[in-house]
Protein backbone atom coordinates (compact mmCIF):
# COMPACT_ATOMS: atom_id res chain seq x y z
CA UNK A 1 0.00 0.00 0.00
CA UNK A 2 1.41 3.68 -0.84
CA UNK A 3 2.26 6.08 1.70
CA UNK A 4 -0.97 8.11 2.51
CA UNK A 5 -1.20 11.49 3.47
CA UNK A 6 -3.65 13.59 4.79
CA UNK A 7 -3.57 17.13 6.62
CA UNK A 8 -3.78 17.31 10.30
CA UNK A 9 -6.58 19.45 12.22
CA UNK A 10 -6.11 23.41 10.92
CA UNK A 11 -5.13 23.86 14.60
CA UNK A 12 -2.06 21.51 14.60
CA UNK A 13 -1.34 22.91 11.50
CA UNK A 14 0.81 19.98 10.71
CA UNK A 15 0.67 16.79 7.74
CA UNK A 16 0.14 13.26 9.22
CA UNK A 17 2.38 10.49 7.50
CA UNK A 18 0.38 7.46 7.15
CA UNK A 19 3.16 4.30 6.40
CA UNK A 20 0.86 1.30 6.23
CA UNK A 21 0.69 -2.00 4.62
CA UNK A 22 -1.45 -4.73 4.19
CA UNK A 23 -0.74 -6.66 7.37
CA UNK A 24 -0.87 -2.78 9.77
CA UNK A 25 -4.40 -2.92 9.36
CA UNK A 26 -4.45 -5.89 12.18
CA UNK A 27 -1.71 -4.70 13.98
CA UNK A 28 -1.77 -3.72 17.33
CA UNK A 29 1.33 -1.57 18.48
CA UNK A 30 2.44 1.45 16.44
CA UNK A 31 4.95 4.02 16.68
CA UNK A 32 3.80 7.60 16.11
CA UNK A 33 7.32 9.14 15.20
CA UNK A 34 6.88 13.07 15.54
CA UNK A 35 9.05 15.32 13.08
CA UNK A 36 10.15 19.08 14.38
CA UNK A 37 11.74 21.71 13.05
CA UNK A 38 14.98 22.83 14.53
CA UNK A 39 13.33 25.79 15.53
CA UNK A 40 10.64 23.77 17.48
CA UNK A 41 13.44 21.73 18.80
CA UNK A 42 15.33 24.26 19.75
CA UNK A 43 12.27 25.45 22.59
CA UNK A 44 13.33 22.41 24.55
CA UNK A 45 16.35 24.03 26.36
CA UNK A 46 14.68 27.67 26.28
CA UNK A 47 13.85 28.90 29.32
CA UNK A 48 10.96 31.17 28.13
CA UNK A 49 9.65 28.38 25.31
CA UNK A 50 11.01 25.89 27.20
CA UNK A 51 7.98 24.81 29.47
CA UNK A 52 5.31 25.59 26.88
CA UNK A 53 6.71 23.52 24.53
CA UNK A 54 7.32 20.35 27.00
CA UNK A 55 3.32 20.91 28.29
CA UNK A 56 2.15 20.07 24.84
CA UNK A 57 3.90 17.10 25.07
CA UNK A 58 3.34 16.01 28.63
CA UNK A 59 -0.45 16.33 28.04
CA UNK A 60 -0.23 14.06 24.80
CA UNK A 61 1.56 12.02 26.90
CA UNK A 62 -0.94 12.18 29.82
CA UNK A 63 -3.16 11.35 27.44
CA UNK A 64 -2.41 8.18 25.88
CA UNK A 65 -1.42 6.88 29.30
CA UNK A 66 -4.95 7.74 31.02
CA UNK A 67 -6.76 5.76 27.90
CA UNK A 68 -4.14 2.90 28.44
CA UNK A 69 -2.73 2.75 25.23
CA UNK A 70 0.66 4.33 25.55
CA UNK A 71 3.93 1.39 25.70
CA UNK A 72 7.02 4.01 25.62
CA UNK A 73 8.21 6.50 24.08
CA UNK A 74 11.27 9.37 24.25
CA UNK A 75 12.12 13.00 23.11
CA UNK A 76 15.32 12.58 21.49
CA UNK A 77 18.49 14.23 21.30
CA UNK A 78 18.37 16.62 17.97
CA UNK A 79 20.59 15.69 15.07
CA UNK A 80 21.87 17.77 12.16
CA UNK A 81 20.16 15.71 9.76
CA UNK A 82 17.44 12.67 9.64
CA UNK A 83 18.36 10.52 6.97
CA UNK A 84 15.69 7.51 6.72
CA UNK A 85 17.49 4.31 4.86
CA UNK A 86 15.59 3.20 2.20
CA UNK A 87 15.11 0.42 0.18
CA UNK A 88 18.24 -1.13 -2.05
CA UNK A 89 20.65 1.29 0.53
CA UNK A 90 19.21 4.46 -0.97
CA UNK A 91 18.69 7.13 1.64
CA UNK A 92 15.95 10.57 1.48
CA UNK A 93 16.10 13.80 4.14
CA UNK A 94 12.87 14.29 5.31
CA UNK A 95 12.68 18.21 4.52
CA UNK A 96 12.31 20.41 7.17
CA UNK A 97 11.91 18.24 9.78
CA UNK A 98 14.51 16.05 12.53
CA UNK A 99 13.24 13.07 14.48
CA UNK A 100 12.23 14.80 17.84
CA UNK A 101 10.76 12.02 19.64
CA UNK A 102 8.43 8.80 19.52
CA UNK A 103 5.58 7.31 21.51
CA UNK A 104 4.80 3.30 20.96
CA UNK A 105 1.04 3.30 21.36
CA UNK A 106 -1.18 0.12 21.41
CA UNK A 107 -4.81 0.46 20.00
CA UNK A 108 -6.82 -1.85 17.75
CA UNK A 109 -5.75 -0.76 14.68
CA UNK A 110 -4.04 1.43 12.02
CA UNK A 111 -7.36 4.14 12.12
CA UNK A 112 -6.81 4.33 16.07
CA UNK A 113 -3.44 5.14 15.49
CA UNK A 114 -4.13 8.00 12.89
CA UNK A 115 -6.57 9.55 15.52
CA UNK A 116 -3.99 9.61 18.13
CA UNK A 117 -1.10 11.01 15.68
CA UNK A 118 -4.08 13.54 14.86
CA UNK A 119 -3.87 15.09 18.60
CA UNK A 120 0.51 15.33 18.53
CA UNK A 121 1.53 18.57 19.95
CA UNK A 122 1.04 21.71 17.87
CA UNK A 123 4.88 22.21 17.13
CA UNK A 124 5.22 18.84 14.92
CA UNK A 125 5.75 19.48 11.09
CA UNK A 126 4.98 15.75 10.38
CA UNK A 127 3.67 12.68 12.48
CA UNK A 128 4.52 9.09 10.56
CA UNK A 129 2.20 6.26 12.30
CA UNK A 130 4.43 3.35 11.55
CA UNK A 131 2.81 -0.53 12.27
CA UNK A 132 4.80 -3.00 14.58
CA UNK A 133 5.40 -6.28 12.87
CA UNK A 134 6.02 -9.11 15.04
CA UNK A 135 9.00 -11.10 14.18
CA UNK A 136 8.72 -14.35 14.89
CA UNK A 137 12.02 -15.41 15.31
CA UNK A 138 12.54 -13.59 18.06
CA UNK A 139 11.58 -14.65 21.84
CA UNK A 140 11.51 -12.22 24.54
CA UNK A 141 13.89 -12.10 27.79
CA UNK A 142 13.73 -14.35 30.68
Amino acid sequence: MRPLFMRLPAQIAAALLLNATAWSAQAAEFTVLIYESSVELAKRASSTDGPAYWVGYNQFAGALAQAGVLRGGSALNETKTTITRGHGGSTRAVPGARLGGYFVIDVPGIEAAKQWAQKAPAGAVAVEVVAHRPNPTMTAPQ
